[in-house]
């Protein structure tokens, strides 16, 4: 996910928030909440850049001649797994 489609979805969110009490305003709840709602933006955030890294090193190994086995074996799966999450990241850098 690119940054621009984050921003994308951090200003749909705000937008569901600034209306999330049907027309009304915004959700009280909602904003009771914001501290612990960014907290859990920022983590979801992490998460994807984490997971953007482990497809650039999963490509980068698969570049280099690594097989679905020693992949899987790193990922913790099996070579099988490995193949169906991945096989498409081999062309990410290209």
């Amino acid at each position: 996910m690119t940054t621009t489609d984050t921003t994308l979805e951090d200003t749909q969110l705000a937008r569901w928030l600034a209306d999330a009490d049907h027309g009304r305003g915004p959700d009280p709840v909602a904003t009771l909440y914001r501290d612990e709602l960014d907290t859990l933006l920022a983590a979801v955030e992490s998460q994807r850049e984490a997971q953007h890294r482990v497809d650039l090193a999963v490509a980068n190994m698969r570049q280099h001649g690594a097989s679905w086995a020693v992949v899987g074996e790193a990922l913790g799966v099996s070579r099988q797994a490995a193949h169906e999450r991945y096989r498409a990241v081999g062309t990410l850098g290209q």
